[in-house]
């Protein structure tokens, strides 16, 4: 990953609300299990009894050769299985306009063959420099997680994040 001094926010010290943050991240922890939830710089959004955040961010480095075929960066898979579907907010920063970026929103069953997820969106959506979209991809198998398909260009390099959450099944 790579970061240059003005890319990160310098924090002085600890938050004022540290303890009270430390405890809301307790009670999300015991009520979403699977999820990785942790602090960053602020509290966290509300999250109602059926949403789960999604959280995520990278700095995506390329490295290819102009001719060949773009390279894919992926998240961790999450499982999905209690979920029926996402809403991702999905931001990038600027890059060439000839660079190829695209989010696809996929889904398997067993973590080795993935789909394409149904869904608005879901399938190589670029939201446009310094800008956020929206992809709300829904949920048929039990693993989830999104890719990223950089362009082919030697010197590729992108800031993207995706956060959001995602919306337990009805019963």
């Amino acid at each position: 990953m790579t970061t240059i001094a003005t890319s990160v926010t310098v924090v002085d010290g600890p938050l004022p609300d540290a303890a009270a943050l430390d405890a809301r991240l307790a009670e999300l922890r015991r009520r979403f299990p699977r999820a990785i939830i942790d602090r960053y710089l602020a509290t966290l959004p509300t999250v109602g009894e059926r949403a789960l955040i999604f959280p995520g961010a990278a700095v995506n480095v390329g490295g290819g050769v102009v001719g060949l075929p773009s390279v894919n960066f992926t998240t961790i898979p999450v499982e999905v299985s209690s979920y029926q579907k996402a809403t991702l907010t999905v931001w990038r920063g600027p890059m060439r306009s000839n660079w190829l970026f695209r989010v696809t929103c996929q889904e398997s069953s067993d973590q080795q063959a993935w789909t394409t997820c149904s869904g608005t969106n879901a399938n190589q959506f670029d939201p446009g420099a310094n800008t956020e979209g929206v992809a709300t991809p829904g949920f048929t198998k039990r693993w989830f997680r999104l890719s990223i398909e950089l362009g082919s260009v030697a010197d590729m390099q992108v800031t993207c994040w995706a956060v959001g959450h995602l919306e337990t099944r009805e019963r």
